[in-house]
């Protein structure tokens, strides 16, 4: 989402963190509140001094292009506690289509970079 926070935005935001935060990995540093490159490459160095020689890292091309919404909302609800305020504010952003060269075009699949990464780690 782009512009300043709206009352929604910021509802969404406040009551989804820490539910969201405590489902991903220790070693995931991507999207993550006071996670940086640096601790990346922190985690790597300590590891590289334990004896591991490998470290990988995935970007799946066009994966939040086709997440299936039901599937990423069912994880939603599992982790929120039902079909409270926030999921429903989430479907509706999902489903809400977008404007492109003056036309719209409905979005029955994928999602917005805003969201994807809590729930795409919860779509696993």
């Amino acid at each position: 989402m782009t512009g300043p926070p709206t009352h929604k935005r910021r509802t969404a935001r406040g009551h989804g963190e820490p539910k969201q935060h405590s489902s991903f990995s220790q070693y995931s540093y991507g999207f993550r509140p006071n996670c940086r490159g640096l601790d990346a490459v922190r985690r790597i160095n300590s590891c590289i001094n334990e004896g591991f020689r490998w470290s990988v890292d995935i970007d799946l091309k066009s994966f939040f292009d086709k997440v299936p919404q039901a599937r990423a909302l069912e994880a939603l609800r599992e982790r929120l506690d039902g079909d409270g305020p926030v999921v429903r504010l989430i479907k509706r952003y999902l489903q809400a289509g977008y404007v492109e060269l003056g036309a719209y075009h409905d979005t029955p699949a994928g999602m917005p970079q805003a969201y994807s990464p809590a729930s795409g780690e919860r779509t696993k």
